[in-house]
């Protein structure tokens, strides 16, 4: 399916004051512990603004920006792409909302600032250049709203400022859910090969359900998106969780809420179980192990991580050691007699070694059940 989003975008000269910061920017995801959603009625609002310009300038190198505009100017040659603010008929004069482009727009209206403040002083050329402003209107946005993350998405999936896994998977989901587009279809239209794009869709499936448990739901927030990819991928977890790849749900709701409270902690005196994503795939080795004695003693409130973990390898050690001497004792009858004839002195010395580690062995064997 292919978009014909370049007939969609018409040039447009703007005054920087008439262009608004997204302050349900995707990005914003990945620096709040909670999702806020801004009702589009109140984007105007001086204090929203003000909200989002900060957390633009925390949070993504906007001073660097800044610096390198005031020295070189603004280059209009990767071009901001605005669209018009729902509500901007309201208006005297029409407002637009920043569909690409926040970072720049957020480091111009700073610059703009610190001339009206008197804290630096600008040509007239300067002026204009900085605060009116070269874009691409997106037409009939309201129309396809969905074009307004996928226009971002593509530019961010593999462009400067790599998108996270989080944005990537909930415009694939959106792309899917919403607009109705095949696994390919979505894909392609991310720039993504179809495996890795299923599995972001899956895993935002997972996360989605992760923020519908009535315990743990409301704490789960974009920045523990990675404990959802890794559940996902995690065959042993799939079963435990009796997950369903036709429907792309998890049934067994009670092992979810037992996953979530490894990593979810209620209060800041807790300690999680489970710190770092990457410590899901310890947790899938435990499952598997299928060992209930294990299972509930990592379950349990004084359960650990590394323990559990230590108890499993001993387990481990305790089996595994059978077979590699099996294996030892098949190499040993594969030997023929010409390399038995012709085998170095080196060679002999390792059976030998053998010999006497496994003497070694039997004496303390036996000494230990006397």
């Amino acid at each position: 399916m292919k978009f014909n989003i370049i007939e969609k975008l018409e040039p447009l000269k703007v005054n920087i004051d008439n262009i608004l910061l997204d302050p349900n920017n995707p990005r914003f995801a990945d620096i709040e512990s909670n999702n806020i959603f801004v009702n589009e009625r109140r984007f105007a609002e001086p204090k929203i603004q003000d909200a989002a310009i900060k957390k633009m300038k925390q949070n993504f190198d906007v001073d660097v920006l800044v610096n390198t505009i005031k020295e070189i100017g603004f280059l209009p040659i990767d071009k901001i792409i605005i669209r018009e603010w729902s509500y901007g008929k309201e208006c005297d004069i029409p407002k637009y909302v920043v569909i690409e482009g926040n970072r720049r727009i957020t480091a111009l209206k700073n610059i703009m600032e610190q001339y009206e403040t008197g804290i630096i002083d600008l040509t007239d050329e300067q002026i204009d250049n900085f605060s009116n402003i070269n874009v691409l209107l997106l037409r009939d946005a309201d129309k396809e709203p969905f074009l307004t993350t996928l226009i971002p998405g593509l530019r961010h999936v593999s462009g400067i400022k790599d998108w996270g896994p989080y944005q990537k998977s909930k415009l694939i989901y959106e792309l899917r859910e919403i607009q109705n587009l095949s696994s390919q279809e979505s894909a392609e239209a991310m720039g993504l090969s179809i495996l890795k794009a299923n599995n972001l869709y899956r895993s935002y499936k997972v996360f989605t359900q992760m923020t519908e448990d009535e315990e743990y739901g409301d704490l789960i927030n974009a920045r523990m998106f990675s404990f959802a990819e890794e559940t996902i991928k995690q065959k042993a977890l799939k079963d435990w969780l009796s997950w369903d790849d036709k429907t792309k749900e998890i049934l067994n709701k009670d092992n979810l809420n037992t996953l979530l409270s490894l990593f979810v902690v209620k209060d800041d005196e807790s300690e999680p179980k489970i710190s770092a994503a990457i410590q899901i795939r310890n947790f899938a080795k435990i499952i598997e192990s299928n060992d209930k004695r294990i299972i509930n003693y990592f379950l349990s409130k004084e359960g650990s991580l590394t323990i559990a973990l230590s108890k499993l390898e001993s387990i481990n050690i305790s089996t595994q050691w059978k077979d590699d001497v099996i294996n030892t004792i098949d190499t040993i009858d594969n030997l023929t007699q010409n390399i038995l004839i012709n085998m170095p002195e080196e060679e002999l010395e390792l059976l030998k070694s053998l010999k006497n580690k496994i003497e070694c062995t039997i004496d303390n064997v036996e000494k230990l059940r006397k």
